[in-house]
């Protein structure tokens, strides 16, 4: 299965770089051309039959033919499906699925699509219904069409309204795929004036940039790129959950029962320091994306030195077994158990466990904005507020943050770079210095150790934002 012919995860260190690597990765057109089928489609007329203004756009990502599997090139058709598959069963979809599986599935909806492998094999024929959200009612060779915004087990209009395309094209001329993602979302249960769609500016945005998620997660199942993805470190509170050695983590898929999904009766044991009131984290499992250099190798240090079973997930094989020599040579006390492999995630296995702690990072743009920086600024307040509602949403998963400052790592460059670079960071500093990356690797520590915290962030700038 899959499109992508080989997809490998690296490193980007902080938040802002996966969302610099996801627009420039992707683009978004708005509003969505004249010329667009979707505004001649039998949906559109029948759905929105008062024309109601739209939230409405179209995420864009071409990709060289060379990358894209050759099967799927030769059938009109099987590039859509493929892609279709991809943004259903992959990592961008994962944790709404998974709420929603938690919320909706039963009787009433065991016939609809749950699982990762019956969204990675369906054929989206119409009539299809998602995770009681979604229902396909329209394919053609080149996009399937979707019905979002309630159950559809409402086929009547809605307060909540809208149509989701995904598409694929071959351009030959230019030698790529061209794959979209054409969302136009309306109100259809009464009649709307004025030109303004439903949704709030700062939800637009954050529409736009799950959008641009669900492109790039999606699309790895087709090409083969070396995807990068953010620096999310996802650790396991459950004894014994079980990261295989040097291998891609496992999960039984066909199942609502599985590792995946956050189970409401799941029992978590804690052991009690003597030393301090916390529980304690040693016997669990962490797995770090990322986790080679910077503060994803300064937090598998301090993780193995608690005890905690590390597997560290990058693309580069090289850099993650000079990593974990370092650490063993620097703990050679302790009976660690570290790991690494190179995370191919084309395969459905290699995204499949929902952990019960997921911790991102985000900056400290959104408290203390700089001039030039507006649009990142934008973003970093907006990933605070989703990180509190999914924390909301998908309890009793914990979902944190955190905000280092400007932090010494290798990411700054060569010493004689990086030197007088922070050097002058160090002037902004309350404490007048400039994090380490072991400063910045404490606070995940903190936050996979105290499991009454969810939705909260923790700063470790040095005070930048108090001057």
């Amino acid at each position: 299965m899959g499109i992508i012919k080989k997809v490998t995860l690296t490193t980007l260190g902080l938040g802002t770089g996966v969302l610099g690597y996801l627009g420039a990765s992707t683009s978004i057109v708005s509003p969505i051309p004249e010329d667009d089928p979707l505004w001649r489609s039998k949906s559109y007329t029948k759905y929105n039959s008062h024309r109601n203004p739209s939230t409405q756009d179209v995420c864009i990502k071409r990709i060289p033919l060379t990358k894209i599997k050759p099967e799927l090139l030769e059938r009109e058709g099987d590039l859509a499906l493929e892609f279709c598959r991809g943004v259903w069963a992959g990592l961008g979809y994962r944790f709404q699925r998974a709420y929603l599986a938690r919320k909706y599935h039963g009787p009433a909806t065991a016939s609809q699509l749950w699982t990762v492998n019956q969204l990675a094999r369906s054929a989206y024929e119409p009539g299809t219904q998602l995770t009681d959200h979604f229902e396909v009612v329209e394919k053609t060779p080149s996009e399937v069409v979707v019905r979002c915004g309630d159950s559809p087990r409402n086929p009547n209009p809605r307060d909540s309204d809208g149509l989701f395309s995904i598409g694929a094209a071959v351009d030959r001329e230019r030698g790529e795929a061209v794959l979209k993602l054409t969302s136009c979302l309306f109100i259809s249960n009464n009649k709307v004036e004025g030109i303004q769609g439903p949704m709030p500016g700062w939800m637009e945005m954050l529409h736009r940039w799950y959008a641009r998620l669900w492109m790039e997660t999606g699309s790895w199942r087709k090409q083969g790129l070396n995807s990068q993805a953010s620096g999310v470190l996802c650790g396991r509170t459950q004894q014994n959950s079980g990261i295989p050695e040097n291998t891609s983590t496992q999960c039984d898929t066909d199942s609502l029962n599985c590792q995946c999904l956050p189970q409401p009766t799941a029992q978590v044991s804690f052991l009690t320091s003597p030393i301090l009131n916390m529980p304690s984290i040693s016997g669990h499992n962490l797995l770090i994306i990322g986790g080679s250099a910077g503060i994803g190798a300064a937090v598998a240090k301090l993780a193995a030195a608690d005890g905690v079973n590390v597997a560290i997930a990058s693309s580069n094989p090289d850099r993650i077994e000079k990593t974990i020599k370092a650490i063993k040579d620097a703990l050679p006390m302790k009976a660690i158990n570290i790991s690494g492999f190179v995370c191919d995630v084309s395969h459905n296995d290699a995204e499949d466990r929902l952990e019960k702690l997921l911790t991102d990072v985000t900056a400290a743009l959104g408290d203390k904005p700089i001039k030039g920086l507006a649009i990142l600024a934008g973003w970093a307040t907006a990933l605070t507020g989703f990180a509190r509602s999914l924390a909301v949403e998908i309890a009793p998963i914990r979902v944190n943050l955190v905000s280092p400052g400007s932090t010494d790592t290798d990411h700054h460059g060569p010493p004689e770079v990086r030197i007088p670079k922070m050097a002058a960071v160090a002037k902004a500093s309350l404490l007048g210095k400039v994090g380490t990356a072991e400063d910045v690797a404490e606070a995940y520590i903190y936050l996979m150790k105290d499991s009454n915290c969810t939705g909260s962030t923790v700063s470790t700038e040095g005070g930048s934002l108090l001057q």
